[in-house]
């Protein structure tokens, strides 16, 4: 049996691919720490509503040492999920990623 949190997590990550040209999913190392900006609001599909989190103020949260990351080089962000929140990392904060993928 399929949770239905799985399902809404996949249609998610496609419904970015999908809305952002040339964005790519990858698998991400994590396990430290990283300063997001968050939203739980999110479209029919499961995809995150971007504004929400562009508009939204910076947190410190900790990373999951596995997870699934988008990397939009179009307009500069790094997205991903945890649980029912969906957070997106502003390229020009970090030289580097907090993360590797």
């Amino acid at each position: 049996m399929i949770k239905l949190s799985k399902i809404l997590n996949e249609d998610g990550y496609k419904g970015l691919l999908d809305d952002i040209p040339g964005a790519k999913v990858y698998t991400a190392s994590g396990g430290g720490t990283a300063e997001t900006q968050s939203t739980k609001k999110i479209w029919d599909d499961g995809t995150p509503v971007l504004k929400y989190i562009a508009r939204a103020p910076k947190k410190t949260i900790k990373l999951p040492r596995k997870f699934k990351v988008v990397d939009d080089t179009k307009y500069g962000w790094w997205y991903f999920q945890i649980g029912n929140v969906w957070h997106g990392i502003d390229k020009d904060k970090y030289g580097t990623p907090p993360f590797e993928y």
